[in-house]
């Protein structure tokens, strides 16, 4: 990653001149429309931890930060420093130096662009994009793209070159009309906030790694839910995807592990390339191939031996694979799956963590015989074996195989 090539330069300069000193940028925003400068300082903490102080840091601080007004129609950040953003924009540009650390603070803020994508984060060492308490703000981005983009890959609302950071404790909506809802050409970390994510194709990408904790994510994508050419982790909140109709593609799409400690996982979609957590997960799951395909609407919910709810979630697509994973879940128990009842106490998304279900078009047991457990077949390499993500594969045919015998997926 660019940090690593940052810090083996600096210790090659040391060597060279036996001294070395560190600079600190100016800072600036301007506005494409008005071509007004804005200089600006923000203190930023160390980045070497998996979860970072800024990771976790919703506020900002007010007497460092610059308020954008909604009479700047495309913002251009050039520089380190802190950002609020309010009112409607078409779009914000982040062009910084690479060792610059960014925070974007989004207040009831509404960035629409109908030509192209409505953040892009061209160059910066981190970005971090906060849904500010109590907020309520949107980023959508056109179905098509200007010819200014269209010699380069960018295809999401929200797409970085650089490390980002999602966080906050308000919420966000990002929807994708191009391709993808997030996409990260390095890392990808989503904390505390409020996430909904409607994408054409990939719903959220992190082409290094997908890190989640303390969340609560809806996605409804196209293409693979949840994909990263490297791992995902996840260790607390609630993450649930409704994945794509076609075989080609899954509601997750990992290349070396999924790792979870925590949190509620609820990930449905096709059969043909679908993967589970890895078996190097602290927490129990299980993914579940069916006979046949589930319509749009059917809820999935999940029930302990007492007949109380544990998990539940309606996926707004047709679904043929389901995978689950709970803190309720443990090695050696039964559980009893309901698809297309009706569960009591749920959210809008049908999601409840405790409560009954009634009615139901199918019914039946599963027993966790490893911290991953596999029923069915299908057309993945299941738990942490390679795949090929990064890319929306709808012309691929279907590989599952069904089955309802039960088998540990390998790590």
């Amino acid at each position: 990653m660019k940090k690593l090539y940052i810090i083996l330069s600096l210790v090659l300069t040391a060597l060279l001149l036996c001294a070395c000193s560190k600079t600190a940028d100016d800072g600036g925003v301007s506005s494409l429309s008005s071509g007004e400068a804005v200089k600006t300082d923000i203190n930023t903490d160390q980045m070497d931890f998996e979860f970072t102080n800024n990771d976790l840091n919703y506020g900002y601080d007010e007497s460092s930060a610059k308020t954008v007004g909604e009479n700047e129609d495309i913002i251009k950040i050039t520089a380190e420093g802190t950002y609020v953003i309010t009112g409607g924009h078409t779009q914000i540009v982040v062009s910084a130096p690479d060792t610059a650390k960014i925070k974007i603070v989004l207040k009831n803020a509404a960035i629409e662009n109908s030509t192209g994508p409505a953040i892009y984060i061209t160059d910066a060492d981190k970005v971090f994009i906060t849904a500010y308490e109590g907020t309520e703000n949107t980023v959508s981005d056109g179905a098509e793209y200007s010819s200014e983009y269209s010699d380069s890959n960018v295809d999401a609302a929200i797409f970085s070159r650089a490390d980002l950071t999602l966080n906050g404790r308000g919420s966000l909506s990002v929807t994708g009309n191009m391709k993808c809802g997030i996409a990260s050409k390095d890392d990808l970390v989503i904390c505390g906030l409020k996430l909904t994510v409607t994408s054409a194709g990939r719903g959220i990408e992190g082409k290094d790694c997908v890190k989640c904790s303390d969340v609560a994510v809806t996605v409804n994508a196209g293409g693979d839910g949840v994909d990263s050419n490297g791992s995902v982790n996840m260790s607390g909140g609630v993450l649930l995807v409704s994945g794509p109709t076609n075989n080609g593609n899954g509601a997750f799409d990992y290349n070396s592990s999924a790792v979870i400690t925590g949190g509620t996982a609820i990930l449905c979609g096709s059969s043909g390339m679908a993967q589970g957590f890895s078996e190097n997960s602290t927490q129990a799951s299980f993914i579940y191939t069916l006979d046949s395909s589930m319509g749009a609407g059917s809820s999935i919910a999940v029930s302990n031996s007492q007949g109380v709810v544990i998990a539940s979630f309606i996926p707004s697509k047709q679904y043929s694979n389901i995978v689950v994973s709970s803190p309720e879940l443990t090695v050696g128990s039964s559980y009893t799956v309901t698809l297309g009842g009706t569960v009591s106490d749920c959210d809008e998304n049908g999601y409840a963590k405790s409560g009954k279900v009634s009615g139901g078009e199918k019914s039946f047991s599963v027993e966790i015989s490893t911290v991953s457990t596999s029923y069915g077949s299908a057309g993945g390499m299941g738990g942490g074996m390679e795949r090929n993500p990064g890319g929306d594969m709808g012309g691929k045919p279907d590989r599952a195989n069904g089955g309802g015998k039960a088998f540990g997926i390998q790590g």
